[in-house]
């Protein structure tokens, strides 16, 4: 039988560690991340913008129900879809979500040799105090905590 130490991965999967502060994915809560953190164009906000009418996304010129012409329905922006496909652009914020969750994690990650066999205890604490202050400078509303886990993807 073989045994593995340490950390295993392969090509479907990836482990994460990260302080920070789960948020529920809600379009308020990508909204204010958008607006703080995010410099989003006007063209991306409308690439973002969706035209309901009668209940359905419009994706003709004309509504099928009742006629009504696009140009005149006022668009909502997709602020879960827009801070989701954006969240690369944040500097020094790492964003954690999956299919499998309905929050998001905004914080920072911390750099752990989870190849290696051990890891310094003084060095770890070290880099969650300071990854705990920079989560709390973000202004937040939530509990800083240590999230990890495995992603599949």
């Amino acid at each position: 039988m073989k045994i593995r130490n340490g950390f295993v991965s392969n090509s479907s999967s990836s482990s994460f560690i990260i302080v920070g502060v789960e948020l529920d994915q809600t379009q308020e809560n990508c909204k204010s991340l958008c607006d703080k953190y995010l410099n989003v164009t006007k063209d991306e906000l409308k690439d973002f913008t969706e035209k309901i009418c009668c209940g359905k996304e419009m994706k003709s010129k004309f509504c099928p129900t009742c006629g009504k012409n696009i140009d005149d329905v006022e668009g909502t922006v997709n602020y879960i879809g827009l801070f989701l496909e954006n969240q690369w652009k944040l500097d020094g914020i790492d964003v954690h979500s999956d299919d499998y969750s309905d929050g998001i994690i905004v914080g920072k990650s911390l750099s752990l040799d989870l190849e290696g066999d051990s890891q310094d205890v003084d060095t770890l604490i070290k880099e969650m105090s300071d990854t705990k202050k920079m989560v709390k400078d973000l202004g937040l509303n939530g509990t800083v905590k240590v999230h990890c886990g495995v992603s599949y993807g």
